[in-house]
């Protein structure tokens, strides 16, 4: 059901833009075999270390910047409410306005099959699936530009890399709420300076809004 923008709505999205989204997206050959035998045992857990770096351009509370462009550009002509939570309700999502105060990066990772985990340090200590990176910026000049800055490292250990989503978060600490997300699959991240163009929580991309990290590969 894609008319809700959930959680697993999200991760697909992430995977059909494995093929430029335009199409599905091939099983391993291992789960086509008469007598499937995936996920594989691995030996070597693939490492993607990523780094959050600055934070851009966040929109304030309740202030609506989609960036209508791209592939489903057309959709937004349909339904208005992919651009503008139009259906907003309740005190909890009217309160607060301005700039977020506390905007934290929280690093998760969702996979199909095999071992998975987050962790600041290596060998990881536990099966954890998420971590939560605060911003270097203090409260009172959290609001300058609306951009802040990160800078604690976070290891990404998967055995089936192409086979797991990282899904990136801003949270909103003062409301303990999402405020955008991207969804990409960790095995087709590239080593370097990365640029992840965030999106609202209907899954539109915000004008102007992205995450700088820093990515380097590695096996564990």
């Amino acid at each position: 059901n894609l008319q809700t923008n959930d959680l697993p709505t999200q991760l697909h999205h992430a995977l059909f833009e494995l093929n430029g989204g335009r199409g599905y997206v091939e099983k391993p050959k291992e789960m086509l075999l008469p007598t499937p035998c995936w996920p594989l045992q691995q030996l070597l857990l693939k490492v993607v270390t990523v780094q959050p770096m600055t934070l851009f351009q966040l929109p304030k509370r309740n202030e609506e910047r989609p960036h209508r462009k791209g592939m489903r550009s057309l959709s937004h002509d349909y339904v208005s409410e992919l651009s503008y939570a139009t259906t907003r309700s309740g005190p909890k999502l009217h309160a607060g306005s301005g700039c977020v105060r506390f905007p934290s990066v929280s690093v998760e990772l969702y996979a199909i099959g095999g071992f998975h985990c987050v962790s600041t340090v290596l060998p990881p200590l536990s099966g954890a699936t998420r971590h939560l990176v605060r911003s270097q910026r203090s409260a009172q000049h959290g609001c300058v530009g609306c951009d802040f800055h990160y800078g604690q490292k976070v290891h990404c250990v998967a055995a089936e890399p192409k086979e797991t989503v990282l899904r990136l978060t801003v949270i909103d600490e003062d409301f303990g709420r999402e405020a955008a997300y991207e969804t990409v699959v960790l095995g087709v991240l590239r080593e370097g300076y990365r640029v992840f163009h965030l999106r609202n929580m209907q899954g539109t991309r915000i004008e102007s809004c992205s995450l700088l990290a820093h990515v380097s590969l590695s096996k564990q």
